[in-house]
Parts: C-alpha cells; sequence; structure tokens
C-alpha cells in the first residue's frame, strides 16, 4: 500500500497483522471484506508513517 487506506472485516472476525520486515510491507492473515482508499469513503483517514504510530501513547479501551 502506498496510500492511507481504511479496511473491513466480516464482524466478528479477528485477525493479525504484520510488518514484513523483509519487504517493509504490512501483511494480513486473511483477506479484508473491503479496502477502502483516502477519498472513496467519507471518514477522515489519517497519512500516518509507523515511526507517528509508534511514539503515540495507547489509549486504554473498555470491552463490554
Amino acid at each position: 500500500m502506498t496510500e492511507p487506506v481504511a479496511v473491513k472485516f466480516v464482524d466478528g472476525t479477528q485477525s493479525i497483522i504484520r510488518t514484513n520486515p523483509a519487504r517493509g510491507a504490512v501483511e494480513f492473515d486473511l483477506v479484508p471484506a473491503k479496502v477502502f482508499k483516502a477519498g472513496e469513503i467519507s471518514w477522515m483517514i489519517p497519512n500516518l508513517f509507523q515511526a507517528d504510530i509508534n511514539a503515540q501513547t495507547p489509549t486504554p479501551q473498555l470491552i463490554d
């Protein structure tokens, strides 16, 4: 992927996403139901580098 995207999985799906260090590519353990590119949807898709994500403090989420 060379641009920001959002991926959709079928409800209830559990997925593992990894970075392949040899290729520097993001890999999913299964195929997403849909991939949305920036501009195809009305959601804001942030354009972040991995270093930006790593620098953020995680926000705990409560699971009901």
